[in-house]
Formats: C-alpha cells, structure tokens, sequence
C-alpha cells in the first residue's frame, strides 16, 4: 500500500509545477503517476481534508476532469447489513448520498449514481440493501397483491405486520439480486471485526454461482484496528481470492482497491486502456529534467519581474477560484444534464409515492408495502415522458416533528426536505380518500417557500365512491386554496396508482410537469408588464397608507429573476398586504403562473437608479 508521504513527495513536486506554470500549461507536464495522484486527492481518498495543501491540490485536481477515464462499466456493493457498502458508496461518490447509521438495514432501495471516481476512473456504482442469506424463496401472490393494494387501499385483507415486513425484506433482497445480475463488477464487502459469518459464506457461494470469480473483488472493511488484522485469515475461507484490506471510515486502503480495479478493467471492457509511460527511470528522469528547467526559468523571473509575479499570483487564485466554481457547477450536471428536470415527489407516510412512481416509469422499481416508513433514501429514478428525461426522486414520508422518535426518520425526514430544495419541480401526493390535513399544507408550503412551481396529485381515488366523487374533488379544492391562497387557480390530479386503466391521468401528469417546469423559468418583459400595471391600477389604485397618507404612484413593473419569477415594483416602499395580494393573484392570472411561487419587492422612486 502507498504511504502518505509517497502522495505528499508527489503533491509537492506538483505544487511546484503549478507555481511556476499556468494551471493550463503546467498540465501538460503532469506525468501519469502524478496525474492519478492528483485523482486520488480529488475523490475522498488522501490525508485528512483539513490539511490547506491537501484542499489546495484537491482544486487543482478538478482541472483535471478531462482526463478521467469514463469506463461506461456498472459496479454494485454487495454484503450482509452493516458492513459499509453506503458508507463506501458515499466515498466513491464523493457526496452524502446514501443514509449511514450504525442500525442495520438503513439501506432498501437500490441506490444508482452515475458519477463515483476511484482513481482516474469514472463509473456507475449501486448501493444494495444488506443481505441477510441468500434464499431462493419468492413471495407468495397473495403477498404481492397486498402490498401494491394495500399502498393505494385500506379495504384490503388484513395481514399481520411481520407478514408485510417479511414481504419487504424478500423484495430487497430480490432489489439486491438483480443489481448483481445487471453489474459488471462485484465489490462484496465483510466486516472483519465480526468474522466470517454463516451469512457470508452463503452470499459468497451465491455470487460464485451468479458470476465469474475473476470480476469479483473481495473487500474486508473496518481493518483498523489490532482485531481486524487477526482476523483477516478467515477471509480466505470464502474462496475468492485475496481480499482487499480496507477502512473506508477512515480512507485507508483505496489506493490497493484501485490497482485491483484497474487489473480487472480491461476484462470487463475487453479492450485495453490508454496508457501513459510507465518506466520508473524514465518517469525519474523526466521529473528531474523539468525540475531543473522550471528553476532556471523561476529564478530568472523573480530577478526581472518580482512585482509583477506577485500580482500575476492573485489573479491567478482568482482565475482558480472562478475556475473551481464552474467546475463544481459542471460536475452537477454530470448525470442531470440541462434538459433534465428534478421532480421530487413528497407526501405524508403511505400515501403512495413509490407506488406512483413504480406506475409512471412502468416498472417494479422502488419497494412499496401496506405499512409506513419502507423508504427511508432519496431515490432518483429516470422517467422518459415524450422525449423529455425527467429525474423523479422517491422520498421518505414527512410527518410532524413532534411526532419523531426515531433517530432513523429525523435523518429520512431531512433528507426529503433537502431533496425539495434542491428540486426543479415538486409533486406532493395526497390520500384522494381522506380530508386535507395540516401536515399536507405544511408540505406543500414548504415547498413554496423554497420556491418550486407544485403538482398535486390525490391518490387512492379508487377508494372515493363514484356518486361522492366530484364532491370530494371540490372540498379538497376548496380547502387547498384556503389553506394555501397562492394554490388558487391550480389543479389537482385524480388517479389510483394502481388502476393500470390512468394512462392518460399519468400523461397529463408528464405534460404538467413539463409545463410547470416552463413557467418556472418564464421571463416576461418589462414593457409587457408596465402595460398590465397601468391598466391595473387605472381599474383599482393603490390605497393610501397610514403613515404617509399619500397614495403612492407606481411607475413601472420589471421582472429581475427566474426559479421561481421575482418582479421588482417601483413607485412605493410600502403597500397594505390586500393589495400586495391583489397584484400577485393579478400577474398569476394574467400571465399564466398558477402553481408557481412568486415574489414581489417594493422599491421607492428615490431607490430606481441604486
């Protein structure tokens, strides 16, 4: 295994490059080791990151994106609960993606990122629920049919609530199965401070059935300490192979896991990499021929342009800064790309959000079951709707605070918040059969004030009776728009998840998402708009404000921002908050943005050309 102070010997050598170069220039005289050094910085695996050179070699790692090797190839984590896969799948990734916590069987649903580095390789890697043995047992009908029933309807047959989480369990593993089936490579994880277990050796001898040896690589995590090592010997017994000794925890161990990958990737491609000069002589002679050149050339600087180098320095922390600030914008849309569209799909526990989604992408994809708290992670799923990606995201059931005990639902709850406020578009679910709660206005006022354009869907409407079915749709109408005045105008979706006669429901659904998506990035012009104010305040002036006793004279209306649309009023510091809403309802109906946050600042006449 490499040390640190090899990585550092190599970092130093680059600092120095850099220095002296532009970041552009000095590139090209990165040989490939230090190339991978630089990646091996830039994905989680070095020194601690407090270190200011480690952070400081990190930035200028991600200049070196282009030169990552995309190997188009699928590896999934496989093991019994507990053993690290999320807390590995997270490093990979390079952001908290996956739910980490110490309870076994945080993780259900398959969890698919298509950006995870190790190296300077590029690949997609699937987080899998724990494994508790491998059993060739498949759910009984009846147990199917329960649980897609029993999300969208409370008349089914009663079942015990260990038959359903027997169920669940049984889907996750099939979940886990198939991510197997569909990867290239296999990184099967044990937990060496525990030992080999019974449940081990099962999923090894499975795996030996289910794939060949050689794209297997066998991880022991958690070497970190004296028992760990002891215990390594028992490893072997599983037959595949030497194990690779790790600590993900503590980011130890990568560099070996990286040079197994890179053996084993010209199998799976079966093509050879790209490769650089290897020669550790020639390497050596070529580090030491542009150290000495790019000395000759420092000194020569400094003694003629030492000012000057010290401004060119700023600007360049400044050109580095700008830099990393696109990269890192760059590196979002890795897998989003622009036309993509973020749709989080939120709602109370066991309304029937991952049943929804499972019906619009037409497939058993996400794990549904007739009780509350199944999804617990994020899950982003792919939904092609008339040649637009959408990018829905599952997300764990949000209930009132008060109402949390468990440690495992504060960190779900969070999650599905994040997942909000980092959406484009968001559709909150309702129980079709059930009156409007606070915890549903809630939700949805939560989304509003994070700005997103809202979709309402109200499920399980195979439960609402067909005379009373009108009815029902109207009181909720009624009592959204009074709980939530900036919903008015807005429709909501009727559908039964699991009625497969919605198509055209599920449809409309896509083509509101799509518009929903447009309004939110509508930009109207400013002439458009003073034309509208006039004629608006012609019909209905501002009132006169207490304190002044003056009616204000607005002069012009001018949109400033989009996601979601903010409109800047000039002519008044101050409005009553009834005319404040008359002019929002009014550019909402006006302009078509039912269902889209809208903001409006004031702004004196004194305050126009500041």
């Amino acid at each position: 295994m490499k040390s640190s102070l090899y990585y550092y010997q190599q970092l130093r050598l680059i600092k120095y490059i850099y220095s002296s170069k532009t970041s552009q220039q000095s590139i090209k005289y990165l040989i490939p080791r230090q190339r991978n050094c630089l990646a091996y910085f830039s994905s989680w695996m070095g020194p601690p990151a407090e270190d200011k050179d480690i952070r400081h070699f990190r930035r200028i790692a991600k200049e070196l994106n282009k030169e990552f090797i995309d190997t188009n190839m699928t590896i999934a984590l496989v093991g019994k609960p507990n053993v690290g896969k999320s807390s590995m799948f997270n490093r990979l990734v390079g952001k908290r993606l996956s739910l980490v916590d110490k309870t076994p069987g945080m993780t259900r649903d398959r969890l698919i990122s298509n950006d995870a580095i190790l190296g300077n390789y590029r690949f997609t890697v699937m987080d899998t629920a724990g494994l508790e043995g491998v059993h060739s047992k498949e759910p009984k009908l009846d147990e199917v049919m329960l649980t897609s029933e029993s999300v969208a309807s409370s008349s089914a047959v009663e079942y015990k609530e260990e038959d359903v989480y027997r169920y669940v369990y049984t889907r996750m593993e099939q979940q886990s199965k198939q991510a197997v089936l569909e990867a290239d490579v296999i990184f099967f994880m044990v937990d060496v401070k525990d030992g080999i277990t019974k449940v081990d050796k099962e999923i090894a001898q499975w795996l030996l059935r289910t794939k060949s040896p050689e794209f297997i690589i066998l991880i022991a995590n958690k070497c970190d300490t004296k028992a760990s090592e002891d215990n390594i010997s028992m490893v072997y017994t599983l037959g595949l192979g030497e194990p690779v000794q790790v600590s993900v925890e503590q980011m130890k161990g990568f560099y070996e896991l990286y040079s197994r990958l890179e053996q084993l990737i010209p199998n799976v491609l079966r093509k050879p990499l790209p490769k650089g000069p290897s020669d550790e002589d020639y390497e050596q002679q070529q580090m030491e021929e542009i150290v000495q050149r790019l000395n000759e050339e420092e000194m020569a600087r400094q003694e003629q342009h030492s000012i000057a180098l010290h401004s060119l320095d700023e600007n360049a922390v400044d050109e580095e800064t700008t830099k990393e600030t696109k990269e890192s914008q760059s590196n979002d849309n890795v897998i989003l790309q622009e036309e993509d569209i973020r749709v989080a799909i939120v709602g109370r526990p066991n309304v029937g959000k991952s049943t929804l989604i499972n019906r619009l992408i037409d497939e058993d994809r996400l794990i549904t079951g007739a009780v509350q708290g199944i999804t617990r992670d994020a899950i982003p799923v792919e939904w092609i709707h008339r040649e637009n990606r959408f990018i829905l995201t599952d997300t764990a059931g949000i209930r009132k605070r008060s109402a949390i005990q468990v440690r495992m639902e504060r960190f779900s709850m969070e999650t599905s918040l994040k997942t909000i406020r980092k959406s484009h578009v968001v559709c909150v679910v309702l129980d079709g059969s059930q009156h409007l709660t606070q915890q549903d206005a809630r939700i949805i006022g939560f989304a509003m004030d994070a700005g997103k354009p809202l979709i309402v869907i109200a499920n399980k409407w195979d439960l609402v009776d067909p005379s009373w079915a009108q009815t029902q749709l109207e009181k909720l109408s009624t009592q959204l728009h009074s709980m939530l005045p900036d919903l008015k105008g807005s429709s909501i979706f009727t559908l039964s998840a699991i009625d497969r006669t919605d198509a055209a429901v599920l449809d409309t659904i896509g083509n509101a998402i799509q518009e929903a998506f447009q309004k939110w990035n509508k930009n109207i012009p400013t002439s458009q708009l003073t034309e509208w104010l006039q004629t608006l305040v012609s019909f209905r002036p501002p009132p006169a404000m207490s304190s002044s006793k003056k009616k204000p004279k607005l002069a012009y209306l001018t949109q400033v921002d989009t996601r979601p649309p903010q409109f800047v009023l000039f002519g008044a510091t101050e409005l009553p908050n009834h005319y404040m809403r008359f002019l929002i309802n009014g550019l909402r109906n006006e302009f078509d943005l039912h269902g889209v946050p809208i903001r409006l600042r004031l702004k004196g006449r004194t305050d126009r050309n500041s």
